[in-house]
C-alpha cells in the first residue's frame, strides 16, 4: 500500500465511535502529520511551525479552539474583562471562516490570580470542570500571543485583537447576577456571620445581597482605588482584613474593581500599548493601535450595536450580524437580584461609590458616566445627597 493511501486510512476514523474524545483525536491527528509530510529544509522555519502546531495542539486540549488546526484562517482574539457581549462577537465571527479566540485575561498577573483563586477556593467538580480548564487554556492563549510577539505573523497576517470596555458600576451588577446561583450561598453565609446568626437560621436572600454592596462599598470608599492600582490592591487588603473566613467579600471587590485597572494589565502590559490614551475612545466609543505583530480595536459596550461597522472594517468584512443575547436577563432570580443591587446603589454610600469609580483614569478615558445614565449615574434621586456625602468623607 502506497503512502498516500495510508494517510487516508488514517483520518477515515475522525468522527467515528473508536474516537471520543476531541482532545485525543486532535494529538493523534497531529501525530500523524508529523510523521507523514517533511519539515521545512531551513531549521527557523522547522522551529517557528512546530512550535505553533504544538501551541495549537494544546488549545484543541484545552477547549481554546475547536479545530485540528487555523485551516489558515485569521486568528482574532476576543480579550476582553466578561460581560461585555464577547460571546455575541465569537459566534458571529466563527461563523465567517475566522477562528475567533475568547479570553478574559492573559497577563502574568492574571495568570497568578487565578492560581491563588484555585489555591483558596473548596475543591469542588465544577472548580476544576470551569477554574482550572479555564486557567490552562488562557495559559495556551498567552502562548499564542507570544508566538506572534516572537514571529509576528501567520499565513501573511498580524493577530488581530478585539476588547471591549463598559461602565463599572453596571458590569458589577451584571457580573452579580450572572454567578448568582454560585455566590448566593457564600454571600448567605457571609450575611449570618454579619448579624450573629445561627447557621440553621433563615436569612433573606435579596437582603443580604442588599448588604454586600453596602459593605463593598464601604470598603471602596475606605481604599479610594480611583487613585490607581495600589488603591485597588488597598481594597483587597481591607477586604482580607474586615473578612478573613468569607473570600466572597474580597472576590466580588476584586470583580468590581477588575475594569479600572485591566487594560493596564492586559493590553499596555500584554501588548506595550496604552490603548485608553487616545481620546477618540471617549469622544467616539472606539480606538485603534498597531504593533508590528498586532492589531487592537478597543470598542465601548454601550455603543456596540452602533460600532459594528468598526469591527467590518477592521476585519475586513461586510453585513456581519451580532446575535442579540442577554443570557443574564434571563437566569433565574436575575429581575429581583438587580433590583436589590440598584437599592444598595441608590443609597447615599452606593452614590458615593460610584462616584469613586467614574472619576478612575479607565472610566474617564472611557467617556463613563455617559449622558443618560447607567446605574447610580448623576441626577437620580440620591444625587444631591450623595455628593454632600462625598464632600464630607473627602474632608475627612
Amino acid at each position: 500500500m502506497d503512502q498516500s493511501k495510508s494517510v487516508t486510512r488514517t483520518f477515515v476514523g475522525v468522527g467515528q465511535d473508536a474516537w471520543h474524545n476531541a482532545g485525543e483525536r486532535g494529538i493523534r491527528f497531529f501525530d500523524d502529520l508529523r510523521k507523514r509530510l517533511r519539515r521545512p529544509a531551513d531549521p527557523e522555519i522547522a522551529e517557528r511551525e512546530l512550535c505553533y502546531d504544538r501551541i495549537w495542539e494544546q488549545m484543541l486540549r484545552t477547549g481554546a479552539t475547536g479545530h485540528q488546526s487555523d485551516l489558515k484562517r485569521p486568528n482574532v482574539l476576543v480579550l476582553q474583562m466578561a460581560k461585555v457581549a464577547s460571546t455575541s462577537i465569537k459566534s458571529a465571527l466563527n461563523k465567517r471562516q475566522i477562528n475567533a479566540l475568547q479570553c478574559h485575561g492573559l497577563s502574568a498577573a492574571r495568570q497568578e490570580h487565578d492560581l491563588a483563586r484555585l489555591r483558596r477556593a473548596d475543591v469542588t467538580a465544577k472548580l476544576v470542570k470551569r477554574r482550572l480548564n479555564q486557567h490552562l487554556r488562557y495559559v495556551c492563549l498567552h502562548m499564542l500571543v507570544r508566538w506572534y510577539e516572537t514571529y509576528h505573523v501567520r499565513h501573511g497576517r498580524k493577530l488581530k485583537v478585539i476588547t471591549l470596555t463598559r461602565d463599572p458600576v453596571d458590569r458589577f451588577a451584571s457580573n452579580l447576577m450572572q454567578h448568582r446561583s454560585t455566590v448566593l450561598p457564600k454571600i448567605i453565609a457571609w450575611q449570618r456571620e454579619r448579624l450573629g446568626k445561627e447557621e440553621a437560621a433563615a436569612i433573606d436572600e435579596l437582603q443580604a445581597v442588599h448588604d454586600l454592596v453596602i459593605e463593598l462599598a464601604s470598603v471602596i470608599l475606605a481604599a479610594r482605588p480611583s487613585t490607581g492600582s495600589k488603591g485597588c490592591s488597598a481594597c483587597e487588603e481591607l477586604a482580607r482584613e474586615r473578612w478573613p473566613e468569607h473570600f466572597i467579600v474580597e472576590d466580588q471587590i476584586n470583580e468590581w474593581l477588575r475594569p479600572l485597572t485591566w487594560f493596564e494589565t492586559e493590553i499596555e502590559q500584554v501588548f506595550g500599548l496604552d490603548i485608553l490614551a487616545p481620546a477618540a475612545l471617549r469622544e467616539r466609543g472606539w480606538a485603534e493601535a498597531h504593533t508590528d505583530w498586532t492589531e487592537i480595536l478597543v470598542l465601548r459596550f454601550e455603543n456596540l450595536a452602533q460600532l459594528v461597522p468598526e469591527i467590518e472594517r477592521f476585519l475586513n468584512l461586510s453585513e456581519l450580524m451580532l446575535p442579540r443575547r442577554n443570557v443574564t436577563e434571563n437566569k433565574h432570580g436575575a429581575h429581583e437580584t438587580r433590583a436589590a443591587i440598584q437599592a444598595a446603589l441608590a443609597t447615599p454610600i452606593g452614590q458615593v461609590c460610584a462616584q469613586e469609580l467614574r472619576k478612575s483614569r479607565y472610566a474617564r478615558a472611557c467617556g463613563y458616566p455617559l449622558p443618560g445614565g447607567g446605574l447610580a449615574a448623576p441626577g437620580g434621586p440620591n444625587a444631591s445627597r450623595a455628593s454632600n456625602e462625598a464632600s464630607r468623607m473627602s474632608a475627612a
